[in-house]
């Protein structure tokens, strides 16, 4: 389904491709492509994983087979691809001397997940694909390591690792004696008796006697003789699989060697899903893995922008409503108007220092007013006091509804933004979604997000970890100004001339840069200015949140309401831009 990231088991079905029997199963049926075919190379071109390219030297299309081992947590993986994807470059070579050598056989241990591929020259290509010493190792003749694909556990000129052999009960009775008192559930007790048994065959053993799998506690004769017996079966049916894939739309959800009753598919949550049957497993391991990754791709990438976008949609209609409830009040600046021209016109009527005034609303005719007053202020002083406040207040409500005006612009943007994500069902469409939204998405980059965006403005590296940002144009400088720039970051432009605009990013609302950090990103604003050849150019400094742009004006142009000007040389720091 789309824009349904399915990453909560990605590591569990990653396991089913390499669950013991599936091992086994595939490298029976390799046994057949591989015999007499010819090592033509091994190369790693991702971090972890090892691909072998064998000439199988038949007569059809596909001749040439990459073996595909990956050794890093938690994508780990075994499944062969006709053909080759080799890239062209960052590619590591490995294991050179067996190059255009012949393969003589390939088996797996009896009982653990070791793979011998021997070669015609008496060296073998031995795959340990799980736990702390997983590698691949080019074993001599001589039966010791010569290369390896890891870089850690085993040296050379050591022997490799060795199968592990694992005993089996052999009757129900020796399972019962084994288990005893054990406490754990019957699924772990059954996976640890009979190593290599996997979760999924574990429960279905349990489903077809009618045994709940969670079940802890100790079971009556007939009913443990009932799960040897259908552990048995089912471990029968392993090693003469019948694979399948469960899918859900398009997502690959379960892997399985053998049929599963409805029980176990409702508990594994396929029970509506479509059943695809295959005629081998090497086929439908092909299938699944290359799906599979294709999720986990498709979750690397959408998954950080669909939480991004949610978090900032959430909290930007919250700003809303909260702004929203705030302009419903009715404004307190023609109070304060009002107080000011009863205060001017009745001045002779108050006493200095006096910290009410009690005077006749001349203007509202409404009896007498109370007025709070500053009490070391004259009567002309505190109604200069609140003309300030007044129209301080004017300008804050003003601020506010352009901000409201933003907001609602931001809701309608980031709403549209994650609606056509959830569109989106693959890697390369959230790829091409993050290249045609490069410029909105960008701002999410810069806040710790994990989406890793390219920012569109110049940026400049300041000492003490600064970054300046300048726009490019006018259209860059309202979308700097008004889209990216924080309330508390430091705006900048170059007085009187045109100019980019220029923002410090700041790391949090009450920091204070220092000076010479400010004079260092005024310099940058006036070299992005007409005043570039100037020996000194003034600049104004002030925060973003003095800042707004008159409606229906040119792109570019904005209104500074509190400004302090620092006169210096235009120039940009040594280091350059980044």
């Amino acid at each position: 389904m789309p824009g349904s990231a399915d990453t909560g088991s990605t590591s569990f079905r990653i396991y089913l491709l390499t669950n013991y029997h599936t091992l086994k199963a595939l490298v029976r049926e390799w046994q057949g492509r591989l015999q007499s075919a010819v090592f033509l190379e091994a190369f790693s071109q991702m971090r972890g994983e090892c691909t072998l390219l064998f000439d199988t030297q038949s007569n059809s299309s596909e001749s040439i087979w990459s073996l595909k081992i990956s050794l890093q947590a938690p994508l780990r993986y075994l499944f062969m691809n006709p053909g080759a994807s080799r890239a062209k470059k960052n590619v590591a070579e490995l294991f050179r001397r067996c190059r255009s050598v012949h393969v003589d056989a390939i088996s797996m241990a009896d009982g653990d997940r070791l793979i011998d591929i021997r070669l015609s020259d008496g060296r073998s290509l031995r795959i340990v694909p799980f736990g702390p010493r997983a590698n691949i190792y080019l074993v001599g003749a001589d039966g010791l390591i010569e290369d390896r694909f890891r870089r850690h556990g085993a040296a050379t000129g050591d022997p490799p690792h060795e199968a592990q052999v694992h005993s089996k009960p052999e009757t129900s009775s020796e399972m019962a004696l084994e288990w005893g008192e054990d406490p754990r559930s019957l699924q772990k007790r059954l996976i640890s008796s009979f190593p290599g048994l996997g979760k999924v065959p574990a429960d279905e053993a349990c489903r077809r006697v009618d045994l709940d799998p969670m079940y802890v506690g100790s079971l009556d004769e007939d009913a443990q003789e009932s799960l040897f017996t259908s552990i048995l079966g089912v471990i029968q049916e392993l090693d003469n699989p019948a694979p399948r894939i469960f899918w859900k739309g398009d997502r690959a959800r379960i892997l399985s060697l053998i049929p599963l009753s409805p029980a176990t598919r409702a508990s594994e949550d396929v029970l509506e899903s479509v059943e695809e049957i295959f005629e081998s497993v090497d086929e439908a391991v092909r299938i699944f893995a290359r799906r599979l990754l294709g999720q986990a791709a498709y979750a690397r990438r959408f998954v950080p922008i669909d939480r991004v976008l949610k978090s900032r949609l959430e909290k930007a209609r919250r700003s809303h409503e909260r702004m929203k409830q705030e302009l419903g009040h009715a404004s307190r600046a023609d109070m304060y108007e009002r107080w000011a021209h009863l205060l001017m016109a009745s001045r002779h009527l108050v006493s200095t220092g006096a910290e009410t005034a009690e005077l006749e609303d001349i203007i509202a005719q409404t009896g007498s007013i109370s007025i709070p007053l500053a009490p070391g202020l004259s009567a002309v002083q505190n109604a200069e006091g609140y003309y300030e406040k007044a129209r301080e207040t004017r300008r804050s409500r003003a601020s506010s509804e352009e901000r409201l005006i933003r907001l609602e612009a931001t809701i309608v943007r980031l709403g549209n933004l994650k609606k056509e994500l959830s569109t989106l069902s693959s890697a390369p469409e959230v790829d091409r979604f993050r290249k045609n939204h490069q410029n909105a998405l960008a701002e999410l980059s810069t806040q710790g997000t994990g989406i890793d965006i390219e920012i569109p403005f110049r940026r400049y590296a300041l000492p003490g970890g600064y970054e300046v940002w300048v726009g490019r144009n006018a259209t860059q400088n309202d979308r700097l100004t008004l889209e990216f720039a924080r309330a508390y970051d430091l705006w900048l432009h170059a007085r009187g001339v045109s100019g980019s605009h220029t923002v410090l990013r700041l790391p949090g609302r009450k920091h204070r840069p220092p000076a010479t950090v400010i004079e260092r990103a005024a310099e940058i604003a006036a070299y992005h200015s007409k005043a570039r050849t100037s020996s000194l150019a003034p600049v104004i400094v002030t925060e973003r949140k003095y800042v707004r742009k008159p409606r229906k004006s040119r792109p570019g142009t904005v209104i500074v309401e509190r400004e302090k000007v620092l006169l210096v040389k235009p120039g940009l720091p040594k280091a350059g831009s980044i």
